[in-house]
């Protein structure tokens, strides 16, 4: 937090002193991609990208960065979660930049950018421009509009040409969730909520240009690219170079006890085991299934406010709301009152026929649209098994 504080303080004296020296780059100016490595933090798990100008005779060395946060708003979580998020574009000095992401232990690669002196001078014009206090903020959009589109799209517009990207999209595109899981599976649960979060949107194929929305994605996209010009076709960057090596992190494996996938066989494996014994026993207790209809109830009104509230895109039409349902709340609450159950006792044999169609018809129909984890699976599964049990053991009684 407080590094990004200064970053951002520091943009108008920055600003300032680059445009005093050098309003007119030099021929020795350099322009580059610098993409940054990924990190178990969450706001750091897909990497990061920005612009670097460095024109050594004015003394300028500055990185431009469109990943900033801007808090000049209040309520950020809030606005965050309604997908009313606003970044800017901030910049500075190149060597404080590095030591922040050397001290994060995350790789540095630079490609320099192939533009003529005045490509260069109109990208750092715009640069300039677009960092003003009045122009610098946007509206953040994960896949669509971040750190890494919009270079893309800086540096498209200030070309006097055409970029051609020479890697032609596949027979099938990786989906935009796929592209996501990649990054996010070094936190597990992490990987979990937000693909539950995540609605059909995200399951749509992403052509070569919308995968430029990830850093690494963009720096290949951009190293394969030439320049077509009236006077000939020029490779848009060099080569990308490691300027940073960070050391090896050890990998966490799937099957780590941490996993949803493992707990969640769990909690199935125990609502199997309960439902035997308690039926041998012809014993009825209800805590486990409290629990389990708590979570699932809680987990609908989380992606109800998303679906009604939230301004992201890819949260909606999200079909885990077929098995997530906010009912199950007040239908605990309801259940813990012995005299209501035989108004109520239906719910458990609906609640079961919810999970059934959810289970048997996700890989088919409308629900094909929609990917979803193992582990949602599982769960679902567990309250099905509950849901037979009640049913079958309170008519029983």
């Amino acid at each position: 937090m407080k590094r990004i504080l200064l970053y951002v303080l520091m943009v108008p004296l920055i600003l300032l002193s680059a445009s005093a020296r050098a309003n007119q780059l030099s021929g020795k100016t350099e322009i580059s991609l610098i993409t940054c490595g990924v990190s178990n933090e969450v706001y750091a798990l897909y990497g990061h990208s920005a612009l670097r100008i460095h024109d050594p005779q004015a003394g300028m060395d500055i990185v431009f960065n469109y990943g900033l946060f801007s808090f000049s708003k209040p309520n950020f979580i809030y606005r965050f979660a309604k997908g009313q998020t606003d970044y800017m574009l901030g910049a500075q000095g190149f060597q404080r930049f590095y030591n922040a992401y050397v001290q994060d232990g995350r790789n540095l690669s630079e490609q320099k950018l192939n533009l003529t002196q005045n490509e260069k001078q109109k990208l750092y014009e715009f640069l300039i421009w677009n960092a003003q206090p009045e122009n610098r903020e946007y509206r953040y959009n994960f896949f669509y509009d971040n750190c890494a589109t919009r270079i893309r799209d800086v540096v498209e517009k200030c070309i006097d040409g055409k970029i051609n990207y020479n890697n032609p999209d596949e027979v099938h595109n990786p989906t935009f969730r796929m592209l996501a899981d990649h990054y996010q599976s070094v936190a597990p649960w992490t990987n979990f909520g937000i693909n539950l979060l995540l609605g059909s949107p995200s399951d749509k194929e992403a052509t070569r240009h919308d995968q430029m929305f990830l850093p690494d994605y963009l720096s290949e996209q951009f190293w394969h690219a030439n320049i077509e010009r009236a006077d000939g076709n020029k490779s848009l960057t060099s080569t990308p170079t490691i300027i940073y090596n960070a050391p090896d992190k050890p990998e966490q494996s799937w099957l780590e006890l941490n996993s949803p996938t493992i707990v969640m066989a769990i909690v199935l494996l125990l609502s199997i085991l309960l439902s035997i014994w308690q039926y041998m026993k012809g014993r009825v207790n209800y805590t486990f299934d409290y629990l389990l209809l708590i979570l699932n109830g809680i987990i609908g009104l989380i992606l109800w406010w998303f679906f009604f509230f939230s301004e992201h895109p890819a949260m909606r039409a999200n079909y885990n709301l077929v098995w997530a349902s906010a009912l199950n709340i007040p239908f605990v609450i309801l259940w813990m009152i012995k005299r209501f159950r035989p108004a109520i006792k239906w719910y458990w044999a609906l609640l079961g026929l919810r999970s059934i169609a959810f289970v048997s018809l996700a890989p088919f129909g409308i629900f094909a649209q929609q990917s979803f984890s193992i582990g949602v699976y599982l769960l679902v599964l567990s309250i099905l098994v509950r849901c037979i049990f009640n049913t079958i053991s309170y008519k029983a009684r």
